[in-house]
């Protein structure tokens, strides 16, 4: 869940920001991924996973609640990676 749930994220930056303007899903990620925009739009993306670890971790879930966090954290690494080696 911690995986699939940013990409809702995405999808819903998308569809709050570029929707409006008739730009095609295409052009949105051509245009996130040219403009080197991708660390700021996939950190904006994992908030979508903040409700799920503090569900989990509310109903005494630790380890699906580590599982959301550990997903997290493997995204901030790829944002790491795509912010200062790309």
């Amino acid at each position: 869940m911690g995986i699939v749930i940013p990409v809702f994220g995405f999808i819903l930056y998308y569809a709050l920001k570029f929707l409006p303007f008739d730009i095609g899903f295409m052009e949105y990620v051509h245009t996130v991924t040219s403009r080197l925009l991708l660390p700021k739009v996939v950190s904006l993306s994992i908030i979508a996973n903040l409700p799920l670890f503090l569900y989990y971790y509310n109903r005494r879930c630790e380890r699906s609640a580590k599982g959301v966090l550990f997903a997290t954290g493997m995204y901030g690494l790829v944002i790491v990676i795509t912010k200062f080696f790309l």
